[in-house]
């Protein structure tokens, strides 16, 4: 998983190209296919977990990746190549 988000990371920033600049946004549109086929190794099916909260009182929820991969396997995919972008402008969905 890890993997593939630094490669569509780098193809969404632009860095493959020739005329990258930090601050332009020269890359390309990345979609992927079969995100609900990735491999994570060890524990972390059962262990890596993602927050959230809806607002209301008892709206916290913890689904794992095995989880998530089951009902929302593109957000996994999204959530990591997010964190690799930048923190602005460029690095907005």
């Amino acid at each position: 998983m890890g993997r593939l988000a630094t490669e569509v990371a780098s193809l969404l920033t632009g860095k493959d190209k020739t005329i990258f600049s930090k601050h332009l946004d020269t890359g390309d549109f990345v979609v992927v296919v079969n995100a609900a086929k990735i491999k994570v190794t060890g524990n972390k099916p059962a262990q890596k977990i993602y927050y959230r909260h809806s607002g209301y009182a008892a709206g916290f929820r913890t689904p794992t990746l095995q989880d998530m991969l089951s009902t929302r396997p593109e957000f996994v995919i999204q959530h990591a190549v997010q964190g690799m972008l930048p923190r602005n402008r460029l690095g907005m969905p």
